[in-house]
């Protein structure tokens, strides 16, 4: 783990009301915290680690199609092609189809989703508040597009399968699945960026002391009273408050755009391989940059992701009691990716593991560094929308970890279990 990483995570430990850090195996240097940082506070919520991509995270849609349906390759880079037409990428990246004002406070408020996704901590992600222009204009705008970074839509082959639940999730060996990855966009950004800005400035000019801009923090209802004088208490609670339901829209947006990115990429199975919208079944969608009370404790996600097992009390009244709920892991364009489920013991980590593989090197770094050839071998049968592979070459297996190690670590730790390893067979990268 890098040394910059672990002074993150030494930083978040000595700030108000934190309890308790916990880094997966995936960690490394992130802005504000390190990526795969799980923090537990009596209350307190700090912006800046819950990150700008505010819920972003994973999906994942089980299809009636087998591999040898897939085979040519010149198929499956018309798929991709298909799925680049139909879902705007990159990072400034506009919808084909803007939502007028009342759709788009709908989503924000998480009244309007586009499909039923399941367990997704509904009652956290109730908000009331009036969405500002801004944020109805990235709403309107950018729902239904990927982004860039290691946002993806993939095609991946089910290639192991391991025990019961797999065949209780409908998950077998050869299956071809659709797995997406997106988040909140430009409005998670903004949201974060504000909250930030307007609490580095408050606390400078009230003199209390913060160990560093990033570890700005502010009060939800479910903190203790504090030394602070009353106003000032009430300042924090205030915007405490107002940035947990500006999250929760963030998270309803995101959510959103995961499912619209999803109904494009069943357009074109349909289109491609004339498979039938209806044949198709949303596994799961999980964020990973996200803030949620469990257990009247706030436990922030920075890069990781919920593991709740079978029997959790969160999980009552969900079709996921009896299993527990999918945890979707993605490896690089040209690795594994995992579907896996939490054990009771992952109440060590507060019910979290990792949320990928984790970067070995900057972008910058790896596009110097990783040897294309190399590359471009890897990725010979992987159709992508790009011209040239190294557009793209910072998002191949060379700056990651290796994912296989990753996941070892996790079960040999026993707070999860692999249910089923994918394959990517096709990539549509920002």
């Amino acid at each position: 783990i890098e040394q910059e990483a672990l002074r993150q995570s030494g930083d978040a430990l000595c700030c108000q009301g934190v309890e308790d850090v916990v880094l997966t195996p995936d960690t490394h240097q992130g802005f504000g915290v390190a990526v795969g940082t799980v923090a537990k506070t009596n209350g307190s919520i700090f912006p800046s680690y819950v990150g700008v991509d505010i819920a972003c995270g994973m999906r994942t849609v089980l299809t009636p199609l087998e591999e040898k349906d897939i085979k040519q390759i010149t198929e499956r880079q018309r798929f991709i092609d298909q799925v680049k037409e139909n879902v705007p990428v990159g990072h400034m990246s506009q919808a084909h189809a803007q939502f007028d004002e009342q759709m788009a406070t709908d989503i924000l408020h998480g009244k309007h989703r586009f499909d039923d996704v399941g367990f997704i901590e509904r009652s956290d992600l109730q908000s009331t508040r009036k969405p500002t222009h801004d944020m109805l204009d990235r709403c309107q705008y950018q729902l239904g597009t990927m982004g860039g970074g290691n946002h993806f839509c993939e095609v991946q082959v089910v290639d192991e399968v391991d025990g019961d639940l797999s065949e209780k999730w409908g998950i077998h060996k050869g299956q071809v699945v659709l797995m997406l990855h997106s988040g909140s966009r430009r409005l998670g950004q903004d949201v974060a960026t504000f909250y930030k800005r307007k609490l580095v400035d408050w606390f400078n000019k009230e003199r209390i002391p913060l160990v560093n801009d990033d570890a700005a923090w502010c009060l939800t209802k479910h903190a203790p009273k504090t030394a602070l004088a009353d106003s000032q208490e009430a300042f924090l609670r205030e915007y405490g408050e107002a940035y947990v339901e500006e999250m929760n829209m963030c998270s309803n947006f995101a959510v959103a755009n995961r499912s619209l990115m999803q109904e494009q990429m069943i357009k074109a199975l349909k289109k491609i391989f004339g498979v039938k919208p209806r044949d198709n079944k949303l596994l799961y969608d999980i964020s990973h940059n996200i803030a949620a009370v469990e257990n009247d404790k706030i436990i922030i996600r920075k890069g990781a992701t919920r593991a709740f097992p079978k029997g959790h009390e969160m999980l009552k009244g969900t079709q996921w009691f009896d299993t527990g709920h999918p945890i979707i892991l993605p490896g690089s364009m040209d690795s594994n990716s995992y579907i896996m489920v939490g054990t009771d013991d992952a109440k060590r980590t507060h019910y979290s593991i990792n949320h990928g593989a984790g970067r070995t090197m900057s972008r910058n770094q790896a596009k110097n560094t990783i040897d294309r050839a190399k590359a471009k071998a890897a990725m010979a049968n992987v159709p992508h929308n790009h011209d040239d592979l190294k557009e793209i070459i910072d998002e191949t297996a060379g700056g990651y970890k290796d994912i296989s190690q990753i996941t070892d670590s996790v079960v040999g730790a026993g707070i999860a279990c692999v249910v089923a390893k994918l394959r990517p067979v096709g990539v549509i990268k920002g």
